[in-house]
């Protein structure tokens, strides 16, 4: 008789591992998100976008806008993302762009090209190494779009996080032209200014996040702030402090959250740590959420980023800081344990 086998490896629908103790909870979720996206005829909806011409940021009937809340279908995911984005539009007015890229970079002898290059190539190689669709077709095509869009934008060029980035987009958009354009789409709209050199758009983000959590959640936000620690980026130096006035502000409604009553004494007995909110933020912003939620979770706030409002992705972040909180890390006194709480996957 053969002994007891491990438990089967359990993927999700994009590919990516359930961790073993959240199996029977991402079934029980993918059948009632199964059921929801049922109630809503997407064909009918895109039709309806594309002729309406609905674009990110524009008013949306409340019944689109409520689909989209509740999680556009994988099979759908792609055909929305670039028309809501303004993608398909930009590429059809431009059909030639991306080619051209592609035979200018391929023609970029000098250092600098050599030296992006060598960058991408390195950093496929972490991208989501254990993923059945990161082949060697695969990477190539996500290759091809990161030096295409380094050539578009020598501002920005390449900088980590765009390669989480970009392979998030290719698992929806195969086609490597329109993933080159949703790319686009997310790094100049949703990020701007994020990876350029000076990280200027990251910066007054990221402060605008700090506002936020010490309005909504003052305990959690002295916990973590009391000593600031410097900032944490994934491929550039720290860039200088900036005003939160410097740009114009993002406007977007929160309600007050109101504190669980459980956290009072972990309030009185907090003590403070080295650990600044950009330790974490610059991960959650810089590869847009996707290697630091479940994937339908993260592809979920994607939904509503690209086809509702970019400042979804503050709502997010403060929800994320509400779950930290509730998750004892008011009780974390050691950067260690810190670290392991705020890297849980939310459930």
């Amino acid at each position: 008789m053969n002994g007891p086998s491990e438990a089967e490896e359990v993927r999700d629908e994009h590919g990516f591992p359930v961790p073993p103790n959240l199996v029977n909870k991402y079934r029980s979720l993918q059948l009632r998100q199964r059921a929801g996206s049922e109630k809503h005829d997407w064909p009918a909806l895109l039709e309806q976008a594309r002729k309406k011409k609905y674009r990110t940021g524009g008013p949306l009937p409340p019944r689109f806008e409520a689909a989209v809340k509740a999680g556009i279908p994988t099979e759908h995911r792609a055909a929305a993302w670039m028309q809501l984005s303004g993608a398909r539009q930009r590429m059809e007015a431009q059909p030639h762009l991306y080619r051209q890229l592609l035979v200018a970079s391929s023609a970029h002898g000098e250092a600098a090209g050599r030296s992006v290059e060598e960058a991408i190539d390195l950093d496929m190689r972490r991208t989501f190494p254990e993923h059945p669709r990161l082949d060697a077709t695969f990477l190539s095509r996500m290759r091809r779009v990161l030096l295409a869009y380094a050539r578009r934008s020598p501002e920005v060029s390449y900088c980590q996080g765009m390669n989480f980035v970009a392979a998030a987009v290719l698992l929806f958009v195969e086609d490597e032209e329109e993933a080159f354009w949703l790319l686009s789409f997310l790094i100049e709209e949703v990020l701007p200014d994020h990876y350029v050199q000076s990280m200027i758009g990251h910066t007054v983000d990221r402060q605008i996040i700090e506002t936020l959590v010490e309005l909504h959640l003052p305990a959690l936000a002295q916990h973590l702030c009391a000593h600031r620690a410097p900032s944490s980026t994934l491929g550039r130096a720290p860039p200088p402090s900036v005003p939160l006035q410097s740009e114009g502000p993002r406007l977007v409604t929160l309600t007050p959250r109101l504190r669980p009553r459980g956290l009072r004494d972990a309030v009185d007995r907090r003590r403070t740590l080295s650990l600044s909110m950009p330790f974490v933020t610059s991960h959650w912003f810089l590869c847009l959420f996707v290697t630091a939620l479940p994937s339908e979770t993260s592809f979920r706030l994607w939904d509503v980023m690209i086809c509702l409002e970019p400042t979804w992705i503050f709502r997010a972040s403060l929800a994320l800081f509400a779950i930290m909180e509730a998750r004892s890390l008011l009780e974390a006194s050691e950067i260690g344990t810190a670290v392991y709480v705020l890297h849980s996957s939310p459930s």
